[in-house]
């Protein structure tokens, strides 16, 4: 159920044999000063200045950023515990997996040259999610969440992706989007080679972006003290807490439909199938459907006519009926507003 956990401290020290790169700066020749670069950690009397350092390696970015105004530098900490474990952050990890990401953390920490205790860095970010599948396709749905209006959030505040819903302040951020296809993107492989059968899998995502939400709603403020198994498990019921009452109100929506663009819908369908004779047989099958009586005989009869050959009507043919297909799946009534969100709700609160 954890994505991302970002933490920091301003408590450690690193060794001269560290394995960080630094970030020194732009130098600007008029002052002969480097901008941004400041006291990043000391090694006995020697200061190490620097605009940043940093090391990162498959689901875990560490550095260090110079101190602000009468504040110590501090080391940052970013966790993906899905990739640790998995290589990709498609499954959930479990408390166990969790527990064995923290002790390889430490390990890499060791490895770098950084001594610290990351029970008691301070968290700074934590994203939960829950993965669900839909019963429509993912754009359906992200009209629908677009009509919400979360609490402390204007309706300003949604980012506009094509296929996702995003809202957010500088606190908090509410993320839908299809999981498959991020997948496959980012990835760079199916989620069915590794079991995920549904072509339709959404993730809602809920990001606490800084120390002060996260204490706020979990109620503690360490690593160490989300490592308690009961705390762990008491994230599940803050999620399912901040959907439920900050997220999900319902009480201003009106009862809405949300059309779904048959014809788009069958084209699109049919390029990604095929690509070059989209259009052609688009328009025929419009025909085959349509109130003139043509059919898919009719069809082929018209393309031995005009001395198409036998091998590619046969191939033809075969494109037809695959296409007659898909314009049976999309015979839909329109969907209302009510039942979206009651399966989004449904399948996202327990």
């Amino acid at each position: 159920m954890i994505d991302t956990l970002n933490c920091n401290t301003p408590f450690f020290s690193v060794s001269k044999l560290h394995m960080l790169i630094i970030d020194m700066g732009d130098f600007d020749p008029s002052t002969g000063e480097k901008p941004g670069a400041g006291l990043l950690w000391t090694i006995g009397l020697k200061s190490i200045r620097g605009k940043k350092a940093k090391y990162k390696e498959r689901g875990i970015r560490i550095s260090i950023v110079p101190g602000k105004p009468r504040n110590p530098p501090l080391l940052l900490i970013s966790i993906n515990p899905g990739i640790l474990i998995n290589g990709h952050n498609i499954f959930p990890v479990t408390f166990q997996e969790l527990v064995k990401c923290l002790a390889h953390v430490r390990n890499v920490l060791i490895k770098v040259g950084i001594t610290t205790n990351i029970d008691f860095c301070r968290l700074a970010r934590v994203d939960i999610f829950i993965n669900i599948e839909i019963d429509h396709d993912i754009k359906y749905y992200l009209p629908v969440l677009r009509l919400m209006s979360p609490k402390y959030m204007s309706p300003e505040a949604v980012v506009n992706y094509n296929n996702s819903f995003l809202i957010k302040n500088k606190s908090l951020e509410y993320n839908f989007y299809d999981k498959i296809s991020q997948t496959i993107s980012k990835y760079h492989f199916d989620p069915a080679t590794i079991g995920v059968t549904s072509p339709n899998v959404g993730r809602f995502e809920t990001r606490f972006m800084n120390h002060r939400i996260i204490k706020n709603r979990f109620g503690f403020e360490t690593v160490g003290e989300l490592m308690q198994n009961n705390s762990f498990s008491h994230v599940t019921d803050v999620y399912q807490n901040e959907l439920k009452k900050n997220f999900f109100r319902f009480q201003n929506l009106a009862i809405q439909v949300v059309p779904i663009d048959t014809d788009k819908d069958l084209f699109l369908r049919i390029k990604e199938k095929y690509p070059k004779m989209a259009p052609e047989l688009f328009l025929t099958y419009k025909q085959m459907t349509g109130d003139k009586p043509f059919t898919i005989d009719d069809w082929l009869s018209l393309n031995d006519s005009v001395g198409v050959s036998e091998r590619t009507i046969k191939e033809r043919k075969k494109q037809m009926l695959e296409v007659i297909k898909i314009g049976l799946e999309l015979k839909q009534e329109p969907l209302q507003v009510s039942e979206l969100l009651h399966e989004i709700y449904t399948k996202l609160v327990k």
